[in-house]
């Protein structure tokens, strides 16, 4: 991948520029300094800093490192090989000779090897030429270069932030087959770039826990919106169950999880009736940071790492029905989440910015969030805050994501469900059918 080249109006300052180009040194730096938020303390804070935006000789974002295997796959075998076992010496066997002349040999021997030794130190070698001393030279000054950044380190950077769940995700997205959607409405009816529907290991059950997700204040308050105010009792949700109740009104009650025979997928098409909106996108809140005035109202955090913005989604879990009134009551629903884990573009607008990342940390630029705000494209350089070549900083965009896709025909967006929590209504939901 190119190095990001400068263009930002900002850029027109004094630069410093070396005569010497070497890989991966830092070669241009920019002498005003730009406002930046650094992740701090695992993401409950940020602190205020400055960045220099640079130009690095041969170094951007990395997307070469190869995939790692596939998650479908099994692993390698954990049996340990035997040790080697050592080779067998054979040692010849002794011939056995006459005694005397045996004896005879060896007084012999012993009286050559003393004569050498005489010989030796009576005519020592004549001692070796001194060479001229040579001052030492001065051993050249360090020059920083700046260590790689693959973007498949960003995972490691997010458990160091304290964001396992987002990293876990990514992880499984790097280790996915090749998947995506081609437009929004193929994501939509879960369609992939062959044309067919997402496969099986690239809708995941397992890994988001309704509990956790519920750990988050602003979660769990939309949960409470959706199971104790008015909302599910909407003209359009009473509408949706009508039509989703009205084939089975001739049995005395339903439950369509059985119905389905556990199948999620069947059960959330065929009964879900309505949904509340949670979150928002990470560059959506990356936007809010900047105008919340430093407050942690606005941080990104696992829950928008992982999720981004999601949706609880209400299915009908149980209902009886009444053929003589021409009634269907639902008495229970099934809460939970579903999310689409992609980094499909927006139609119409730039690349979704992610931030600026390192092995360690991941900082926020003021300017891209006012951007963002009306869908500027800014260009794209390393960011250095503070000193030392391991304080640089990468831009990291949705379609970079897309980019190593393409380069290792790897990466799957896949589907995500919760588990599920069933909630019986204190007002049971009865419509006319």
């Amino acid at each position: 991948m190119a190095p990001a080249r400068l263009s930002h109006p900002l850029c027109n300052a004094a630069r410093i520029v070396s005569a010497n180009k070497i890989q991966g040194e830092l070669m241009i730096v920019q002498d005003e300094e730009e406002p930046f938020l650094q992740s701090a303390n695992f993401l409950r804070t940020w602190s205020k800093c400055m960045g220099q935006r640079c130009e690095i000789e041969g170094v951007a974002l990395s997307l070469d490192r190869a995939p790692p295997p596939l998650a479908s796959l099994p692993s390698q075998s954990s049996v340990t090989p035997a040790a080697p076992q050592p080779a067998t010496k054979t040692v010849p066997k002794k011939v056995a000779g006459d005694p005397y002349v045996n004896t005879v040999l060896a007084i012999a021997k012993v009286a050559s090897s003393i004569g050498s030794a005489v010989h030796a130190i009576q005519n020592p070698p004549p001692a070796p030429s001194k060479a001229p001393a040579v001052a030492p030279t001065p051993p050249a000054p360090k020059r920083p270069v700046v260590p790689p950044f693959d973007i498949q380190d960003i995972p490691g950077a997010m458990r160091k932030l304290g964001m396992p769940m987002s990293a876990t995700l990514m992880e499984r997205w790097f280790s996915g087959q090749l998947n995506y959607s081609l437009s929004d409405a193929d994501e939509r009816a879960e369609i992939n770039q062959s044309g067919f529907p997402y496969p099986p290991n690239m809708v995941d059950t397992a890994t988001i826990m309704m509990a956790w997700v519920l750990g988050f204040r602003r979660a769990k308050n939309a949960f409470d919106t959706l199971t104790e105010s008015l909302m599910l009792e909407t003209p359009r949700a009473r509408g949706i169950l009508v039509n989703k109740l009205t084939p089975y009104k001739t049995r005395q009650s339903i439950q369509p999880w059985l119905e389905c025979k556990g199948d999620l997928q069947r059960f959330h098409e065929e009964f879900q009736f309505q949904l509340i909106d949670v979150n928002a996108s990470w560059s959506e809140r990356i936007a809010v940071q900047m105008y919340e005035e430093m407050s942690n109202n606005g941080v990104p955090d696992d829950l928008t790492g992982a999720l981004g913005a999601f949706n609880f989604y209400a299915t009908i879990a149980e209902a009886t029905f009444n053929q003589q009134a021409g009634t269907a009551t639902v008495t229970r629903v099934a809460i939970y989440v579903k999310d689409h884990y992609t980094f499909s573009p927006t139609p119409g607008n730039v690349s979704q910015y992610l931030g600026h990342w390192n092995k360690s940390h991941v900082a926020i630029q003021h300017l891209h969030a006012a951007a963002m705000a009306v869908n500027a494209q800014l260009s794209d350089a390393p960011v250095r805050i503070g000193k030392g070549a391991d304080n640089i900083f990468y831009p990291v965009r949705n379609s970079d994501f897309r980019a190593w896709q393409q380069k290792h025909g790897r990466g799957g967006d896949f589907i995500i469900y919760s588990d599920r929590i069933w909630v019986t209504l204190r007002r049971p939901i009865t419509i006319n059918l």
